[in-house]
């Protein structure tokens, strides 16, 4: 539900390999200026092409925020523009303030980077007890834990809370603990339950806004629903309904995924955060963590990409120029980046009110950090909208019904009650000419159509955020036994790829 989107062969980060970054000194503010006609002249030509409704983007250098405007509005069919203050989720970038409250921790010698996770808390259980024991604060964060990727990331739309995400872990297999980059956002829910334990606060929520968000100034950055909603400057999330850009409604349950992506953030607010992030833990002569700790955020921990590296919260890219710190994020309705040039001491915060797998502020900011280096241009946002393209038309592919569907078995042949290990009990009923299949504490009503055969597609209601534009939103596999009979299904789901197996229990 909260993205990192990289893709070398779609051209964002496709770049020409150096033997190391160049050496750069910090850039003058108007240095930058200077590049602000073409960068601005890019992104309002991609921002069209898009058709992003509403766009934030703040700029920053020589320890200050040179660039701060709004484009489009904050809602279609709204005349209330975007400006500097508009809040917006930011997604995976909340993960940079997950990383920076642990160093905080670190700093004070509260935790440490090598701790073991189950020293903190005796309640962590993986399916395999070595990585159960040898799990490590660093691996929290650090995209390499050996799961599959996303794991668990549906149990938030289904409404289950961080504590039952969390014990669901322990049924999810383990192969290749440290050895692949494999992105995940529930072990954000175990950091967050760390930093909150050691530090005596309430919640981690509660820790970054008592040491990260009120000493930087930033009022407008929440981390609820009503956080947002409640400011009058929101803008609303859009997304691909049917070829056409709408606003969408906020996916329920989504701020379950706490220091995932829970954060709502403004340019203004998060150009005082990168303004921290660049001078090293501290602003206007404010400390607010130490740069030793800061800096072991940006460590590389697994390989990405030829030319990049996850580190803690952060991704590191050698891009001809030099190096690039940065992130994105990628909710229902929302897209963020942000990232910076440590050596020139330069970034960008891009916000979008247009969500998906391919964030187009990645594109925006791509621009700026080539035109910061001298790098050779590329149309990003072009390179980019292609791939999205295809990639929409392939999956509109795959789930046209056939055109010689076979018809099922009776209804009824697949009612019945089943139990998977992490989403825990379901009942399967017959309801006229489909089945319908109740799942997660808030028992989602979900509608089961025949497809062809013993496969089902499946449905969510009408305007749910959930679907984005994709309807159906995956696919109920009934699987047989060996005398016909159904033994259980496979639950698929069309985001992020992701399959449950339930089991059919006894009558």
């Amino acid at each position: 539900m909260t993205h990192l989107i990289i893709r070398p062969a779609d051209g964002l980060l496709t770049v020409t390999m150096m033997a190391g970054p160049m050496a750069a000194a910090p850039v003058s503010r108007a240095e930058v200026e200077a590049l602000l006609p073409a960068f601005e002249a890019y992104a309002n030509s991609t921002i069209q092409r898009w058709q992003m409704p509403g766009v934030a983007i703040g700029i920053v250098a020589d320890d200050q925020l040179v660039y701060a405007k709004g484009f489009g509005v904050r809602v279609l069919g709204g005349n209330d523009p975007v400006d500097a203050d508009t809040v917006f989720q930011i997604g995976s970038n909340t993960k940079a303030f997950a990383a920076t409250t642990e160093a905080i921790l670190v700093d004070e010698g509260k935790i440490g980077w090598m701790d073991r996770v189950i020293d903190h808390d005796p309640t962590f259980r993986l399916s395999d007890p070595w990585v159960t024991r040898e799990f490590r604060v660093i691996d929290l964060l650090a995209q390499r834990s050996g799961l599959r990727p996303y794991v668990i990331g549906e149990m938030v739309g289904l409404g289950y809370s961080a504590d039952e995400m969390l014990a669901a872990l322990r049924h999810e297999p383990v192969t290749g603990f440290r050895l692949t980059f494999g992105y995940q956002n529930v072990f954000h829910l175990e950091a967050a339950r760390l930093v909150a334990a050691a530090s005596g606060a309430p919640s981690w929520e509660a820790f970054l806004s008592d040491r990260v968000l009120q000493p930087l100034g930033m009022p407008s950055t929440t981390a609820t629903e009503d956080g947002l909603l409640s400011n009058q400057n929101h803008a609303s999330g859009h997304a691909p309904v049917d070829g056409t850009i709408r606003p969408i409604p906020l996916l329920p349950n989504f701020y379950a995924v706490g220091a995932a992506g829970n954060l709502n953030s403004s340019v203004n607010d998060m150009g005082r955060w990168l303004r921290m992030q660049i001078n090293g833990g501290e602003l206007q002569g404010r400390r607010i963590v130490g740069e030793k700790a800061l800096k072991h955020t940006r460590i590389p921990q697994i390989p990405i990409s030829p030319i990049a590296s996850y580190a803690s919260g952060w991704v590191v890219s050698s891009l001809p120029g030099g190096r690039v710190v940065w992130h994105n994020g990628s909710t229902p309705g929302f897209g963020s980046h942000v990232g910076f040039d440590p050596e020139r001491r330069a970034g960008i915060v891009v916000l979008t009110s247009l969500g998906g797998k391919s964030p187009p502020g990645d594109a925006v900011a791509m621009r700026f950090h080539d035109l910061l280096q001298g790098n050779p241009e590329r149309d990003y946002g072009s390179d980019m909208l292609a791939a999205a393209d295809a990639g929409i038309a392939a999956e509109a592919k795959a789930y046209v019904r056939p055109a010689a569907a076979i018809s099922p078995r009776p209804l009824q042949d697949y009612a019945g009650a089943y139990e998977e290990p992490a989403l825990g009990p379901a009942t399967v009923s017959v309801d006229g000419d489909h089945l319908v299949l109740p799942l997660g504490p808030n028992r989602m009503p979900m509608t089961v159509r025949p497809w062809s055969g013993d496969v089902f597609s499946w449905h969510l209601p009408d305007g749910d955020a959930r679907l984005a534009g994709s309807d159906p939103a995956g696919k109920v596999v009934f699987q047989t036994k060996a005398d016909g009979g159904i033994a259980g299904f496979k639950l698929l789901f069309r985001e992020d790829s992701a399959e449950r197996g339930f089991t059919r229990r006894p009558s």
